[in-house]
């Protein structure tokens, strides 16, 4: 990171496992693809339908 914030110094670098803006998604793959889609179900359906669905995919 600190070679790629020295090369793009106007990069806007975060250490997250996804990225939600606007109509863009990305994350880092693996296991932060459901993590990401954890948190869109919940800000569309709310917490209860989104740790419900976590619950059936056993995920904390």
């Amino acid at each position: 990171m600190p070679s790629l914030r020295e090369q793009f110094p106007k990069l806007l670098l975060r250490q997250t496992l996804y990225e939600i803006d606007g109509q863009f998604f990305t994350c880092a793959g693996g296991n932060a693809v459901l993590d990401m889609m954890n948190t869109l179900i919940a800000n569309e359906h709310g917490l209860a339908i989104a740790r419900g669905g976590s619950e059936y995919l056993m995920l904390t």
